[in-house]
């Protein structure tokens, strides 16, 4: 085993160890909202990087159908604070308790295993998202969400409101003008429009890595975490320049494997 990691079940770090270390990052990120000199800040930036390397792993291990995974070690994470969280499930109105004999005993079915988690539902909505574009080379949907995992906005790649699709090329050479470029929304960018609210802590959700200009939006509208299931540009310019914002920024990305999804009638 590669040294300074753990193996664990992937239930466990999926339900118990992620939710804890994003419980444990919020309350950072509280307490030095007001302090940006202070040399504390460095554990936020610390969490949100396991969190990024914990959850792909997870990601990849339930791709592949394993009941064990292998995670980093993280020091907020002792078996101590682990231990306090292990036997405790959440009743109807949001009260902790611990199951006794009974109750686990009367349970005769289990709840269905095979689920889209998280990552996967919205990934999967941002799939759906891109088949409203119009462009025939690419087609990119955007979903961006909240703290309570509710969908804020949605977006795809596509012509500014109001223009003829009709009206505009759609070719990638040639003239400038007589190309895609100077006319094309981005899909990033017509979600933080249609957002229309703050998306400070959102996350965002896309098909296709953003390029430097999304990056810049993004970083600007506050959004602190980006899912993407193509880098398929990550040799390019744009693709580099947004990665150095994003990571100076310190907005975590991670890629999720794209689901196969069979739509009849297109």
């Amino acid at each position: 085993m590669v040294k300074n990691t753990i193996t664990t079940k992937t239930n466990k770090a999926e339900f118990l160890i992620l939710p804890r270390l994003n419980e444990i990052l919020v309350k950072r990120e509280a307490s030095f909202a007001n302090k940006p000199t202070d040399p504390r800040r460095r554990h936020v930036i610390y969490i949100k990087n396991k969190l990024a390397l914990i959850r792909e792993a997870v990601m990849n291990a339930k791709v592949n159908n394993q009941d064990k995974v292998v995670i980093p070690q993280c020091g907020f994470l002792s078996d101590k604070v682990l231990s306090k969280y292990s036997f405790k499930t959440h009743t109807k109105f949001g009260k902790v308790k611990k199951l006794t004999t009974h109750e686990t005993s009367t349970i005769t079915m289990s709840k269905r295993k095979k689920y889209l988690s998280w990552e996967e539902y919205f990934i999967a909505i941002a799939q759906v998202c891109s088949l409203r574009s119009k462009d025939p080379n690419t087609q990119v949907g955007v979903v961006i969400v909240n703290h309570r995992k509710e969908i804020a906005a949605t977006g795809y790649n596509g012509l500014p409101w109001g223009l003829s699709d009709d009206n505009y090329p759609y070719e990638r050479e040639g003239k400038w003008l007589e190309t895609k470029y100077p006319y094309m929304v981005h899909a990033e960018a017509n979600a933080i429009i249609h957002a229309r609210q703050n998306c400070e802590g959102f996350i965002l959700y896309t098909t296709l890595f953003p390029c430097h200009e999304c990056a810049k939006l993004i970083i600007q509208c506050g959004i602190k975490q980006v899912f993407y299931s193509s880098d398929k540009h990550h040799e390019k310019l744009e693709t580099i320049a947004a990665k150095k914002m994003l990571d100076d920024a310190g907005i975590i990305y991670a890629s999720i494997f794209p689901l196969t999804m069979v739509i009849k009638g297109l």
